[in-house]
């Protein structure tokens, strides 16, 4: 208990990765609801067993398997972080590996329902030509989602933290806060058109594209 409390989330949230964090913590705080007092909580102690038990307690409290899948996964980084760290032996990963034979819990068992489906091409038509001079409480909305749709799906807050400096030479680069992974996007016609737009209503003490982000008020990732 205390390497994910006093180590692994202390280590994310000095990283500024809040969201990561608050996945221990939720983890945590589904692990204090199976086993009550998890204040001595061993590495050990998240074997198969424990795995199984974990998730049938999950599935009675209505849990989906989506749902699950992220605290096992959670559960996983956890561990490899302790055998990393040599907290744990590797012998006792309870976790299925290309090269076990012995019984170990198998996270790709735990498949979601949910079944996304992409737009159809007249569907998204429809999105391009809606008027938001008629609907003007939408409109940075409906630009939000093109501007996202036209940079091949560009993240919410990969957007939101878009800069002007990112754009160089009739392109937009930037690197995804995620992954950390650099895009470069051709500027087309209709992202221009987008650009044009945001930088009409710009104010002088922003370095943002879009009115998203206010320096004054997100000054740290949390």
């Amino acid at each position: 208990y205390e390497f994910i409390q006093g180590t692994l989330i202390l280590e994310l949230e000095e990283k500024g990765k809040s969201g990561n964090s608050n996945v221990y913590k939720d983890t945590l705080r589904a692990l204090k609801s199976y086993k009550g007092n998890i204040a001595k909580l061993q590495l050990e102690d998240i074997d198969y067993n424990f795995l199984i038990g974990f998730e049938h307690f999950l599935i009675k409290r209505n849990c989906g398997y989506g749902g699950i899948s992220v605290y096992m996964r959670t559960l996983r980084a956890i561990i490899n972080a302790g055998i990393n760290r040599g907290y744990l032996h590797k012998d006792s990963y309870p976790f299925t590996t290309t090269q076990g034979k012995t019984a170990k819990y198998d996270i790709s068992k735990l498949k979601s329902a949910y079944n996304p489906r992409g737009l159809a091409i007249a569907e998204m038509v429809k999105i391009k030509n809606f008027d938001s001079d008629l609907n003007s409480h939408l409109r940075k909305a409906h630009f939000y989602f093109l501007f996202s749709y036209y940079c091949y799906g560009m993240n919410f807050t990969d957007m939101a933290f878009l800069e002007w400096t990112k754009i160089k030479a009739k392109r937009i680069e930037y690197n995804r806060k995620k992954t950390g992974k650099e895009f470069s996007i051709l500027i087309t016609e209709p992202i221009q058109k987008l650009l044009d737009y945001f930088r009409s209503l710009k104010q002088v003490n922003t370095k943002y594209i879009f009115p998203i982000l206010n320096d004054d008020i997100y000054k740290t990732p949390r």
